[in-house]
């Protein structure tokens, strides 16, 4: 509720209402000189930096965001500095206060003094924090199989996609395995089905444990596993897939009061160059992998 003295609107109390507006408008209101010096700030902003507005004019930035993520917002005042342009972007930052992570949602807009110079800026920004983190989560939840945490399919082809686009422009290996756990029906009526998830647990975690940090493992089917090997030329993938049969084949995996051994049959290509497409490295990696498994299973097959 805006309240003045006088009893009516004039010219004289328009500062005081406009004052008013910008401090319960849910926005953060703010005008810096050209060198990103704050010359106003509404209520909203101290209230950010747990400071008065004489402890924020005059100062920049660099005084209340820590250097990790400065430099985006840095760069966004410049942007509107130099080329005299509206500028509408998504910032963020850690408060040195808090040192919580901000996400904003900013407008800024160039101030133009005589000769149509640049004197300054004013910004409007909204928090969306909690719209980011949520979008995050979603992102997240989308990418990732549910019982193992590793990414699934979805997640899978649009690495691989971009994956397979990076190493036909620049001419480098990339390679595939697919893996499938053998007989694993036998575990879930063996063992029941809460068993077989906990295994599919337990070997997700094994094998993440067994690759590169620049590696990919998903979850692309009920007991199948494909890793995306950027950099790898076949025959270090087939390596690869060997040190991995032979490290399952050998441990045992406790689920509850049971301890259950298991066996992997894997499929392993790599990139050709006639491979117009990263469907062509899936199809050979699963073509491998059938014939692993036609042939006795607990074996790499590469194409």
């Amino acid at each position: 509720m805006i309240k003045i003295e006088d009893s009516e609107l004039t010219i004289n109390n328009v500062n005081t209402i406009f004052e008013s507006v910008l401090n319960h408008m849910g926005a953060y209101v703010y005008i810096k000189d050209v060198y990103g010096n704050y010359l106003y700030v509404n209520q909203l902003i101290c209230d950010l930096f747990h400071c008065t507005p004489d402890d924020i004019i005059g100062k920049s930035d660099e005084s209340f965001f820590t250097s990790s993520h400065l430099q985006g917002i840095l760069d966004s005042d410049r942007r509107v500095i130099d080329k005299k342009q509206l500028v509408e972007i998504e910032e963020s930052g850690y408060l040195i206060s808090q040192q919580v992570l901000r996400v904003f949602k900013t407008v800024k807009a160039p101030i133009f003094g005589k000769d149509k110079q640049v004197i300054g800026l004013y910004g409007v920004s909204t928090d969306i924090t909690a719209l980011h983190k949520l979008k995050l989560k979603l992102e997240n939840q989308a990418n990732t199989d549910y019982l193992t945490k590793l990414a699934n399919r979805r997640c899978f082809f649009y690495q691989a996609d971009k994956a397979f686009s990076f190493s036909k422009r620049h001419g480098v290996p990339l390679s595939l395995l697919i893996a499938d756990i053998d007989h694993f029906k036998k575990i879930n009526d063996t063992f029941g089905h809460h068993a077989g998830d906990e295994v599919l647990k337990a070997l997700s975690i094994f094998l993440s444990n067994n690759i590169r940090n620049e590696d990919t493992i998903s979850r692309i089917g009920g007991e199948e596993f494909a890793f995306l090997l950027p950099g790898t030329p076949l025959d270090a993938a087939h390596l690869l897939a060997d040190r991995l049969c032979e490290a399952v084949s050998k441990h045992l995996f406790n689920v509850g009061k049971s301890h259950i051994n298991l066996t992997l049959s894997i499929g392993v290509t790599d990139l050709l160059n006639d491979d117009t497409k990263f469907h062509a490295l899936f199809h050979r990696a699963d073509d491998a992998l059938y014939n692993a498994k036609n042939r006795g299973r607990n074996q790499v097959i590469a194409i």
